[in-house]
């Protein structure tokens, strides 16, 4: 059973939007359990009609991990993310030695789930989006475009 949403508050973990067939999320911060859950929701409503859906999740190298029940809720919602959408893709942006150790530990637990290929992990979203085109159904220059307009990109995108 998924928890009710919380009802928004300012400065919300999350902002996201479907764009086409993709749903765009942007963390703004390590979301709690209802977060996650609110999340995945809005995916499963996203997913209602839709075809091919493509689910690609944007985490700012500002952004720190999510506490352990978070991320343990991460990884059950998987599995239900995986039963309407044809792919994952992972932005974890910044370059520095803690960004490229968090995208080496996402890659391992995405080999050990046996997901390899339907999710993937990137360090742009122009890289994730190019790597999802030939599944868009619009041109990667207007998901880039539309997703920015949006606010769901850093301003180094």
């Amino acid at each position: 059973m998924i928890p009710e949403k919380a009802a928004p508050q300012p400065g919300d973990a999350y902002a996201s939007a479907l764009i086409g067939n993709a749903f765009v999320v942007r963390w703004k911060r390590a979301p709690n359990v209802i977060e996650v859950n609110a999340v995945l929701r809005d995916i499963l409503a996203a997913a209602q009609g839709q075809k091919n859906l493509v689910c690609m999740a944007i985490v700012p190298g500002t952004v720190n991990p999510p506490e352990d029940e978070a991320r343990r809720q991460m990884m059950a919602n998987t599995e239900k993310i995986l039963s309407v959408a044809d792919a994952m893709h992972f932005v974890v942006e910044g370059s520095g030695f803690k960004h490229v150790m968090l995208r080496s530990v996402v890659t391992g637990l995405i080999l050990v789930s046996g997901r390899r290929g339907r999710i993937v992990v990137h360090n742009s979203f122009d890289d994730a989006a190019r790597a999802a085109g030939p599944t868009l159904n619009l041109p990667i220059a207007q998901l880039v475009s539309s997703a920015r307009a949006q606010k769901l990109l850093s301003q180094l995108e």
